[in-house]
């Protein structure tokens, strides 16, 4: 299979290059991006051929089979529309787009091509969010009754939030909307689809004026609770802890350590909310707490382009249905919306 990537930022560099290289099956043959002289420079890290400034020039060029967009989601909509006119499979990286119109015309697109297309959900790979799923899924916390989804950044040592002139600050939500998709389809894989109840949005700090919002509360509902959403560009340290609260116990994941607590510990307890359940974390001993093993595959970019290659060559079901991919930017477009309303943004 003959790709070409559009985009020569960190995650063609990081996150898709070397894996898609990895593959027997594929051959990157084109990189696309309209810095060309650093864009030469990438192709000749990873041995890649040809170099253009536009995926529409690589196409009339190459013989290509599958894109991978990597670029900016200001630029998402052309490249899209361009790949499946000339027929490709597309993968996308997230925010997939600017707005939902962009959504919708994208997905004409793609029924009208009849090609694979799938969007990049990677933290749902990561061993703490698949063990968490895994206990869902067999009853270990009964019910799902609430999620707490806590997204911290500092804005200082973060390099999108940090930059005045970042792409993710044009977004309809700033800095937030390039985050967000991660908590959303992470719940989404828990509890289904979710509906938007409220957004609570407001500037605390102070001398980041191109920022959007460094505090967001959001509230969402499902049929059996809610789910709540904490941003902060205030905090220490930077982290994402997900804590699920079932009608028969609860649990705690990090992205990154894949930590999880068991219901198993709160012998005769159910657990109805956060503050019962931090009252409870501090007695608990740390023999209680249990690590996921140790995974060989840990990236979940690995996941989801080899997801890609084998709905594309062997007719796999796909790794993100487009059911969860539209529901997720649907969610993203509305909080967006609701932060701008509430936050005066500095363009």
């Amino acid at each position: 299979m003959k790709i070409a990537i559009v985009g020569s930022g960190r995650a063609a560099r990081e996150l898709h290059l070397p894996y898609f290289k990895e593959m027997e099956e594929c051959e990157v043959v084109a990189l696309c991006d309209p810095q060309v002289e650093w864009t030469r420079k990438v192709a000749h890290q990873f041995n890649v051929p040809n170099v253009y400034p536009t995926l529409r020039e690589a196409l009339e060029n190459e013989k290509i089979n599958a894109v991978c967009i990597c670029s900016i989601p200001q630029n998402h909509l052309d490249e899209v529309l361009t790949a499946f006119e000339f027929g490709c499979h597309v993968l996308l990286e997230k925010p997939i787009a600017m707005n939902m119109d962009e959504v919708k015309k994208m997905k004409i697109a793609q029924e009208k091509a009849g090609k694979v297309f799938s969007v990049v959900h990677n933290y749902k790979f990561m061993p703490g969010i698949q063990q968490a799923l895994k206990m869902i899924g067999e009853g270990t916390i009964g019910d799902v009754l609430h999620i707490q989804s806590m997204w911290m950044t500092v804005v200082d040592n973060d390099r999108m939030a940090s930059q005045p002139d970042h792409w993710s600050h044009k977004l309809k939500g700033g800095r937030w909307a390039e985050a967000l998709p991660h908590p959303i389809y992470n719940m989404y894989q828990m509890v289904g689809a979710m509906s938007l109840k409220s957004v609570h949005a407001k500037m605390v700090g102070d001398g980041h004026e191109w920022f959007c919002a460094d505090e967001v509360a959001i509230v969402l509902d499902y049929p059996r609770g809610y789910a709540n959403i904490q941003l902060s560009a205030n905090t220490k340290v930077k982290h994402g802890d997900i804590i699920v609260t079932g009608s028969k116990g609860s649990l705690i994941c990090n992205y990154g350590t894949a930590r999880i607590l068991h219901a198993s510990v709160f012998p005769g307890m159910v657990l109805h909310d956060n503050l019962q359940l931090s009252k409870a974390l501090i007695r608990l001993p740390l023999r209680k707490f249990q690590h996921t093993p140790a995974m060989s595959d840990v990236s979940g970019h690995k996941r989801v382009i080899r997801g890609f290659v084998n709905e594309v060559l062997r007719g796999a079901l796909p790794l993100t249905p487009w059911e969860e991919a539209y529901h997720t930017m649907e969610l993203v477009d509305k909080i967006g919306e609701e932060i701008e309303k509430q936050v005066e943004v500095v363009r």
